[in-house]
């Protein structure tokens, strides 16, 4: 399982603002909560694939440019 981070808050805040949104209006946009995108955005909450496909794209840029990845290994004990 990948896990999604905001890589660059100031780089966000500044494409959020340059593309004419505020975070409740993007939210509506990407169609999540604005307090699953603020969560997001404070590095509070991982975004999944999906979402930070929908969030880079409104913002015009790729992924891996303002996400980074986390990969998560689940460990089983018995």
């Amino acid at each position: 399982m990948v896990k999604l981070y905001i890589s660059d808050r100031a780089k966000i805040d500044e494409l959020i603002a340059m593309n004419g949104y505020t975070q409740k209006s993007l939210s509506d946009k990407v169609d999540i909560i604005p307090s699953y995108l603020s969560a997001i955005l404070n590095g509070k909450r991982s975004a999944g694939v999906k979402t930070a496909k929908k969030i880079s794209g409104r913002l015009g840029v790729e992924i891996s440019d303002i996400f980074f990845a986390q990969d998560v290994y689940k460990s089983y004990t018995k």
